[in-house]
């Protein structure tokens, strides 16, 4: 290879797209769910002076300079030189609360403005721990145990393996697992499902010696709906076992999760609503909607005597603000295209409901709106919509399909939809079996194959007809 033909591959031109920080920073507004929103914009109000909420006029005390300027500055531009501005007869601005020197510019604990999160199960554990009356060897051997603990509550780690790293004998490590076991919630500490609720059934003084082997053998028999069997086994009724298993319902499989983190984060709905008997997009009002740049500190900026340090560290918080806003405000107009989008493409979903969900892909929609498809995955990440048929996560819109029978397409989501409409009708008695689902779904002009269905129905966690069939 000669030294020219070397040069040209060195000097091979390659394309590739670099974001600005601009860009970064408006992909990640634009990608925040609406409490994620809420905590970013809380920091830059707190880090930001030039960053304010709105309030009603009547609220605002500010002592006007006695001369203002006759037309506002056009903050977009560089600034004029000092020699430009007139100097007001008053120093109103010396009592705006400007940071000192000493601080850097964002270091604003905004954390503090938040409201506590309430005590985790290791926290709360701790804390029984400290108020009972046991051996100091005990107490730091169940504090050993109260760490090891899964999310579930569960002790996943042998005693043994405890003993050994503890420097303990295993009847000290039962100790203070019997310990462990005696806080709150009843089940904690169980090495297994059996285990936890037993300690709950002894907890409520319902232990009974039937209830003890039906946890003991009966667990599997139950989650493979074998109930007849496991009646004559326990030499029980139907019903008197279906009275057990009523009683076990109501016991919790995993107590270390809180109701709060079943709950999870309460769903903030970010658009879509129905008015005046027609869908229409429109984004939720919040913080967003009343932020602006501050007045005092822009007139603060036409004062020529102020130190340079000063102006700079304005200047340099003004082009912050500006940049936040407009992050807001392409937010808003993305997620507005893409909702108007969603309603266009998904109007039959919305009139009619769940089975009429067209295919759609976010490819699709990027295309439609001239965006890129990463935008439009960014835009509905985390976003809620307000719909006819109950609240949906907007990602629930997309979902590939096939054609049926008549060459139309059709969203897998509404072949689950229809799945799940033939499931809630059977007879329990009698539940479909996979081949029967879809020879109905064929009927319904759905051609969908038996291993496609187990598939849907795992997805939908819906158990087989075996898992279904009630006694």
């Amino acid at each position: 290879m000669d030294i020219l033909q070397r040069a040209q591959l060195k000097n091979e031109q390659r394309q590739s797209q670099v974001l600005s920080m601009r860009q970064q920073q408006s992909l990640e507004v634009l990608q925040m769910p609406l409490p994620e929103l809420e905590q970013y914009l809380e920091q830059q109000l707190n880090s930001n002076p030039l960053l304010e909420e709105a309030v009603p006029e009547a609220d605002v005390e500010l002592p006007p300079p006695t001369s203002p300027p006759s037309a506002a500055p056009d903050f977009d531009d560089d600034f004029a030189d000092d020699d430009d501005f007139a100097l007001p007869e008053d120093r109103w601005h010396e009592d705006l609360p400007l940071p000192p020197e000493s601080t850097a510019p964002g270091t604003a604990d905004f954390l503090a403005f938040e409201a506590a999160p309430g005590p985790s199960l290791a926290e709360q554990l701790e804390s029984e721990l400290a108020t009972c009356r046991a051996p100091e060897k005990i107490r730091r051997l169940a504090a050993e145990l109260v760490s090891q603990l899964d999310d579930r509550g569960y002790l996943t780690t042998p005693l043994a393996d405890v003993a050994m790293t503890s420097d303990a004998e295993l009847s000290e490590v039962e100790a203070a697992l019997r310990l462990v076991q005696s806080f709150d919630p009843p089940g904690i500490g169980a090495r297994d499902l059996a285990e936890c609720l037993a300690l709950q059934l002894e907890r409520r003084g319902q232990l009974t010696p039937v209830r003890a082997e039906l946890l003991q053998s009966g667990l599997e028999d139950i989650a493979a709906n074998r109930l007849p069997q496991l009646a004559k086994k326990l030499d029980l009724t139907l019903e008197q076992l279906k009275d057990e298993l009523a009683i076990l319902r109501q016991l919790d499989p995993a107590p270390g999760i809180s109701p709060q983190q079943v709950a999870s984060a309460p769903v903030e709905l970010e658009f879509f609503r129905d008015g005046t008997g027609k869908m229409q997009v429109e984004l939720r009002n919040g913080r967003e909607e009343k932020l602006m740049l501050s007045p005092r500190y822009q007139r603060l900026l036409l004062d020529p005597s102020l130190d340079r340090n000063t102006r700079s560290y304005l200047n340099e918080k003004l082009a912050a603000a500006k940049e936040v806003l407009r992050a807001l405000a392409l937010r808003e107009s993305t997620l507005l295209r893409v909702g108007r989008e969603i309603l266009r493409t998904q109007n039959d979903y919305f009139e009619l409901g769940e089975q009429f969900l067209r295919p759609l892909t976010m490819k699709q929609t990027a295309e439609a709106l001239q965006l890129h498809e990463a935008t439009v995955s960014r835009a509905v990440a985390g976003k809620f919509a307000a719909t006819p048929h109950g609240v949906k996560p907007l990602r629930f819109f997309f979902s590939r399909g096939y054609n049926d029978d008549s060459g139309q397409e059709v969203a897998a989501t509404a072949v689950k939809a229809k799945l799940k409409e033939l499931i809630d009708a059977e007879d329990p008695h009698h539940p479909y079996s996979d081949a029967k689902l879809s020879e109905l779904l064929r009927q319904a002009g759905l051609p969908v194959a038996r291993r496609t269905i187990a598939k849907y129905r795992e997805s939908l966690h819906i158990a087989s007809a075996a898992g279904r069939k009630q006694f």
